[in-house]
């Protein structure tokens, strides 16, 4: 007996720890809203892009894992914004820089190639609103929204955002 409530406790942990949640009447979370500027100027409201699979990028310049990242992300990026879903009109990505400075995020940005059109540097690394709001505690760090705005995961690999993805696309 004592050794089943062991496994129990070991199943929820691992299910707290990584964001698993089970059962078809768990409520979602909704992601949390923010209104910022792009560095070509542009207004990002996160409500602007409901109907839509959204993914928080949370990166650096100088973070080594994320610059890994970024050609993968490029892929997805081009793999799957304009595909057609069957609860979605497409997948964007926002990228939420936590450098201090613009600049350098600006060059990375180029030098990386992520050509989405959503770029955020507000030069306040960890002490910006988006990433408090968050909760972002290591970078890189992934964060998927579903069209109607509820958090999908959090810490996600690029490959469950790839799988996740295609399983909603239209056939």
């Amino acid at each position: 007996m004592r050794l089943k409530w062991l496994s129990i406790s070991v199943i929820l942990l691992v299910c707290v720890l990584f964001n698993v949640q089970a059962g078809n009447g768990k409520k979602k979370k909704p992601a949390i809203e923010f209104n910022a500027i792009s560095l070509k100027g542009d207004s990002v409201r996160l409500s602007n892009f409901k109907g839509k699979y959204v993914l928080l990028d949370f990166w650096a310049s100088w973070c080594i894992p994320c610059r890994k990242t970024n050609p993968e992300l490029v892929k997805l990026y081009r793999n799957f914004h304009d595909k057609k879903y069957l609860s979605a009109d497409n997948f964007e990505i926002i990228s939420i820089s936590m450098d201090r400075e613009v600049n350098e995020c600006k060059n990375a940005i180029e030098e990386d190639n992520l050509y989405w059109k959503y770029q955020l540097c507000d030069g306040l690394g960890s002490d910006g609103q988006i990433s408090k709001d968050y909760k972002v505690a290591f970078i890189p760090t992934e964060i998927l929204i579903d069209p109607e705005g509820n958090i999908l995961g959090k810490n996600l690999r690029i490959d469950e955002i790839e799988d996740l993805l295609n399983n909603q696309k239209q056939p």
